[in-house]
């Protein structure tokens, strides 16, 4: 983002190695700009819209053995100076980065929730339930968050109620039949949806 560069850091428990922060650093020398410390590993990385940084993290990686009890976080950072402008907890992991539009930032988590909340703010503006626990982040195209779950389904959210639009069940639609779980986040180029 313009003379910076984010990047952000886990700490592995099993390695004792690492740092759990995120960075940013100048594009040019590489020298850290600032530095904060996160409680959580942020395994999906930040996100930007204008002068904030948003980023997310959880108690878990990219296991499916170890979804129960699972904790995450989204959080807002200024660009500036990377004071922080507001924290939510989360009850389940979120392993993906954040999504953001508008005035909104996406997120989704083990605890198969989808959230949005206020990126100024930070106050929750809707909770849509997939029912199924997701890994991968979602895509936002116009005023719909599409995402993906570990069954494979692909829910499509109305990006300002929070309310479903349609699901299609990857494995057992006809046109498609393809079972299996979604890990990656889904992309939207050219009026077609690609998972």
């Amino acid at each position: 983002i313009g003379d910076k560069v984010l990047a952000s850091s886990s700490f592995l428990d099993k390695e004792q190695l690492g740092d759990r922060a995120l960075f940013c650093l100048n594009a040019k020398t590489g020298d850290i700009v600032w530095r904060a410390a996160l409680k959580l590993n942020p395994w999906g990385g930040p996100s930007v819209l204008g002068d904030t940084v948003v980023i997310s993290g959880s108690s878990i990686g990219y296991d499916v053995n170890v979804l129960k009890g699972a904790k995450g976080f989204i959080a807002a950072y200024h660009l500036k100076d990377g004071s922080l402008k507001w924290h939510k907890d989360i009850t389940g992991g979120v392993v993906a980065c954040a999504a953001l539009s508008g005035n909104s930032a996406v997120v989704t988590a083990t605890d198969g929730k989808v959230r949005a909340f206020d990126i100024a703010t930070g106050e929750r503006q809707w909770l849509y339930d997939a029912k199924m626990p997701l890994f991968a982040p979602v895509a936002i195209a116009g005023a719909v968050v599409y995402a993906g779950d570990l069954k494979g389904v692909i829910h499509a959210i109305d990006l300002k109620s929070g309310l479903e639009s349609w699901k299609l069940d990857l494995g057992s639609a006809k046109e498609v039949q393809a079972p299996g779980m979604i890990y990656g986040g889904p992309v939207v180029q050219g009026g077609r949806l690609y998972v």
